[in-house]
């Protein structure tokens, strides 16, 4: 005999309101963004169950700027970034680092390089292409700046956030 004899699926796709409605009793599971995941380990009356997802975030580059059409700028970026910190501090150390799409699965490659956390390999990489830094300390290269945008998706906290802790890493460098 079946012990739930209704199961009703409702899509909350902004993690706020998933929260808010798992709290007040509206629903009876979701998935918890890891930013509010404190208001219910807090709570006697929920259980916190963790699992692995297929979620990942990355920095995708588009190779029609003309700086990221460079590897060495690509590989500087990834070395200007602190991943370990970033699983740490913003996902609560629930996640990994990711050094590909398929890490961690069957599908899995040793093939695939490593960027350990390295900002002054970063830099060294830019100056190498012949960037200097300017007054404002931003690299500069026959009068161009070294510049491009990171966009993400505005609903999502989570990748909001990263996209912040990005640009306050490349600035660093």
């Amino acid at each position: 005999k079946v012990k739930t004899p209704r199961l009703i699926i409702k899509h909350i796709f902004d993690p706020s309101v998933a929260s808010v409605e798992l709290k007040n009793g509206k629903i009876d599971a979701a998935l918890i963004d890891v930013s509010l995941l404190n208001i219910f380990k807090k709570d006697e009356n929920f259980k916190i169950l963790r699992e692995r997802s297929a979620d990942y975030r990355a920095l995708m580059f588009n190779l029609e700027n003309e700086f990221l059409k460079d590897i060495q700028i690509r590989k500087a970026l990834n070395y200007a970034v602190d991943k370990q910190s970033i699983v740490k501090n913003l996902l609560h150390d629930y996640g990994f680092v990711a050094n590909h799409p398929l890490e961690r699965s069957w599908a899995d490659s040793k093939a695939f390089k490593t960027y350990e956390y390295n900002p002054k390999k970063a830099q060294d990489l830019i100056l190498a292409l012949g960037f200097k830094k300017n007054d404002e300390g931003i690299f500069e290269k026959d009068g161009k700046i070294l510049d491009f945008e990171i966009w993400t998706m505005s609903n999502d906290p989570l990748r909001v956030s990263l996209a912040g802790i990005l640009q306050s890493e490349f600035k660093k460098i």
